[in-house]
């Protein structure tokens, strides 16, 4: 039988009704402000970071052309676009907080968008198999 599927807006509003996720999702973001992965500070953020300082060029061009790690950021270009938005707005508090902290809290910001929509999906995903099968609700 076909059943219209959810928006995803209600889905993660609805899981954040949950006290679990709620805590969850505060810890994560703790952890975003607290902790600096080494990988992130040595690797993806410069290279984004080099990319808007001169954005007429390659990336990975400019990267490798300005003595930069072949393994910096050996992700495609929509995981590029992806996080471009957030470490964008963090580059730029950057500028004018004369710091090289936001960047890097708007890379992880960007991969804490990543985990949650790719939540949203394997709730829209997987709900039909929830409720039929064990026929125990979690939302």
């Amino acid at each position: 039988m076909y059943q219209a599927c959810r928006p995803l807006g209600l889905i993660f509003i609805d899981a954040f009704k949950e006290n679990l996720f709620r805590i969850g999702f505060l810890v994560k973001v703790i952890l975003i402000l607290i902790l600096i992965p080494t990988a992130q500070v040595d690797w993806f953020v410069p290279f984004i970071v080099n990319w808007l300082n001169n954005p007429l060029t390659i990336p990975w061009a400019l990267h490798l052309s300005s003595g930069g790690d072949q393994l910096s950021f050996p992700y495609g270009v929509i995981m590029f676009i992806f996080h471009l938005p957030t470490t964008f707005i963090g580059w730029t508090l950057d500028n004018f907080t004369q710091s090289s902290y936001f960047a890097s809290v708007g890379f992880r910001i960007s991969l804490l968008l990543a985990d949650g929509l790719l939540l949203i999906f394997l709730f829209q995903y997987f709900l039909d198999f929830f409720l039929k099968d064990i026929s125990y609700n979690f939302l």
